[in-house]
């Protein structure tokens, strides 16, 4: 009955979609090689924003500030209905995943549903039962003897790795966490080498690999001052346990020492 999909804003391919609901969590300055600035991307949201079906609703992140200037404009329109949720005091849902951006979610995920008819006692059971997404801090392993766990996770973001790493600290309050991060396409991190420098906080240990290279996407970038290597003597200012791996190998010998 329903079609439910991740519009992806990359180079602006979700301006091909013209869905009935959109859910949007944030707008963030994120594929830059794509809009140039921040500026930029509301542009591509705003487009977005427009394909919306007369008659059909924006769930908007009520705690973004560009979505919420954003949503205000598209407000005065009244074609569309406007909803912003995460305002106030928000309810706790049952999740089996840490993270106030999870219970973020959740309810930007309950809005859309109720604008379906979906009552709130079938909500709270799929949150019951919803284990997470494949590579959002997914468990990949634990040793119960000595009571280590490892995560995968596909944050490339500083707000993403922020957010998923406050996550884990929230769950473990006391213990060790360790972050390995292999930085995901050089733009990216040329661009955002500041926000990069910040991102790691939450995490006692932190272990920087290569930069990905993206095919396609990497001919043009170039700036050995804002590399991995670049990234992990920045982060080593402000956390003294922080290293870099050339292999995937040496990150394995850093992560048991």
């Amino acid at each position: 009955k329903y079609l439910v999909i991740e519009a992806d804003e990359y180079n602006k391919s979700f301006h091909h979609y013209f869905p009935q609901i959109a859910v949007v969590t944030n707008i963030d300055a994120e594929h830059l090689d794509t809009y140039k600035n921040l500026k930029g991307v509301v542009a591509g949201f705003a487009r977005y924003f427009k394909n919306v079906k007369k008659g059909g609703t924006l769930v908007l992140n009520g705690k973004d500030k560009e979505l919420r200037v954003l949503g205000a404009r598209f407000l005065k329109s009244k074609k569309i209905n406007v909803v912003f949720y995460n305002q106030g005091r928000a309810k706790k849902f049952p999740l089996l995943i840490p993270g106030t951006h999870n219970q973020e979610n959740a309810e930007g995920a309950a809005t859309a549903a109720r604008f379906l008819g979906i009552g709130d006692k079938a909500i709270e059971k799929v949150c019951k039962s919803y284990q997470g997404a494949w590579r959002r801090m997914e468990l990949l392993s634990q040793n119960l003897k000595v009571k280590s766990q490892i995560y995968s996770d596909y944050a490339h973001h500083p707000t993403e790795i922020k957010a998923t790493l406050a996550a884990l600290r929230g769950k473990f309050p006391r213990k060790r966490i360790v972050c390995v991060f292999e930085p995901h396409q050089s733009d990216r991190l040329i661009r955002l080498f500041d926000a990069f420098k910040t991102a790691f906080k939450d995490a006692d240990k932190v272990v920087l690999l290569p930069t990905y290279k993206v095919s396609g996407r990497e001919e043009i970038v170039s700036d050995q001052k804002k590399d991995s290597f670049a990234l992990a003597q920045e982060v080593g200012r402000r956390k003294r346990q922080t290293f870099y791996a050339q292999t995937f190998g040496d990150a394995i010998k850093l992560v048991k020492f």
